[in-house]
């Protein structure tokens, strides 16, 4: 459950974010993540 959280947070990240910038649509999300970052890809 511990991926999930992570998900919602950059869920939560990106919205403030795009209030920040009077965003309304998001097209795309890139993430970089790394081998030490203890997340479990299949999850």
């Amino acid at each position: 459950m511990h991926e999930m959280s992570i998900a919602q947070s950059l869920i939560d990240i990106i919205s403030e974010e795009m209030i920040k910038h009077n965003a309304s649509v998001l097209k795309s999300v890139r993430l970089n993540i790394g081998q030490m970052s203890g997340i479990v890809l299949d999850a």
